[in-house]
């Protein structure tokens, strides 16, 4: 299977008779690369099926012919008038024995496999090995993208909650609930919520599963006032493409301005790499939900480009240290070094500082000697179903 980059966008651009003579080009290529015995069909727009018989060196013969394909038609030039185009492709194999495989399995192999290729970079090639770490990623994708919309509409999704802990001498300083995302397969069984995330963010949906979160936890809220009154509050995760998503921003107006609903105990969490890409919507977003008394947590500071005069700017309550640095900072010196820095320079900009993975009682003894305000973690408390807080 080979797909080739740009092919839509130059018939979006240059017209479909241009794209069309861009295809018999890339065909004729490809069948003097892989020899004439070779079947080469269209099977979409920008992408190829090719059929290579089975000669006497095997796989070793249809892997040559797919990085000759890679060698020779990457960076493809094509030219329409004045404009020059590159044309990327990328190349999955798969190996179609009639006896054993269907046709239709073996080029859903091909196609997963090209699909892998892609997520590697242009011009690549991947053979299809059940046992690959690109193709189990990409097929994880692909199971997931045919759950989302059932999950979204409530079959499966639920919240959890774990409790955010003050540890330090501050006795102003209450408990709050991050909440976390739990997903069920089916009846009883849970799966891992981070093989699912990812793959909602790949596909571009994540301002989806952030909208739902945030409308659950608003009708807990109206639920149970009462417990809610008496906590800390609650911490919401927002992803990068949420930050500035028109749908969100209107729910958030629409839902804050309301009477009755405490937004000063509703806390926004923003990653550090999601602020920095998109700083100016970062900002924006900070802008607008700080005046109905929103917090905001700056959230695995020190995993990604740690700018001080980011942290500045951003102007955030709290600063979350990535737990990559708490784990181990018994054991690590440089780790605990790290910590007290993050800790001391959020200190110095009026923020309050929260340690995650907070796994024993003697990384908590550490926190506690640096002066951190708060802790998360396993030592502090197991993430639980949101509805248990209702009992407490």
């Amino acid at each position: 299977m080979l797909e080739f980059d740009q092919v839509r966008m130059i018939g979006n651009a240059c017209g479909g008779d241009v794209a069309e003579r861009l295809t018999r080009e890339l065909a004729q290529a490809t069948q003097r690369c892989a020899g004439e015995q070779a079947v080469v069909a269209s099977l979409r727009d920008d992408t190829l099926a090719v059929l290579l018989p089975a000669g006497d060196a095997g796989d070793d013969a249809a892997n040559a012919v797919a990085h000759a394909v890679v060698a020779r038609l990457g960076d493809h030039r094509f030219e329409h008038g004045e404009q020059r185009y590159s044309i990327g492709v990328n190349v999955g194999l798969a190996v179609y024995e009639p006896a054993t495989v269907a046709p239709e399995e073996a080029i859903r192999r091909a196609d997963a496999a090209c699909a892998a290729a892609k997520a590697q970079g242009r011009n690549q090639a991947q053979v299809y090995e059940p046992d690959s770490v690109h193709l189990k990623s990409h097929e994880s994708l692909a199971e997931w993208a045919g759950r989302i919309d059932r999950l979204l509409e409530g079959e499966g999704l639920f919240l959890r909650a774990q409790m955010v802990m003050p540890i330090g001498t501050d006795a102003s300083l209450q408990p709050y609930y991050e909440v976390l995302l739990g997903i069920e397969t089916e009846p009883g069984v849970s799966a891992e919520p981070m093989s699912f995330v990812p793959a909602v963010e790949r596909l571009k949906r994540s301002y989806e599963l952030d909208l739902w979160v945030m409308r659950q936890v608003l009708k807990w809220i109206e639920d149970n006032r009462r417990v809610f009154d008496t906590i800390g509050g609650f911490a919401i995760n927002v992803s990068p493409l949420s930050l500035g998503n028109a749908e969100i921003v209107a729910f958030l107006h629409e839902r804050l301005s309301r009477a009755g609903v405490s937004a000063g105990k509703l806390r926004f969490e923003i990653t550090e790499t999601a602020a920095i890409e998109g700083y100016g919507v970062a900002q924006e977003f900070i802008r607008q939900f700080r005046r109905y008394g929103c917090r905001f947590s700056l959230d695995d500071f020190g995993s990604g480009y740690t700018s001080y005069s980011h942290l500045k700017n951003l102007q955030t309550d709290t600063l979350k240290i990535d737990g990559s640095f708490v784990k181990d900072m018994v054991a690590s010196d440089s780790d605990r070094a790290m910590v007290k820095s993050m800790h001391d320079v959020a200190r110095s900009l009026g923020m309050r500082t929260v340690a995650e993975y907070v796994e024993t009682p003697m990384i908590l003894a550490r926190l506690r000697e640096i002066g951190v305000d708060y802790a998360q973690g396993y030592a502090i408390h197991k993430p639980c179903p949101i509805s248990e807080l209702a009992g407490f």
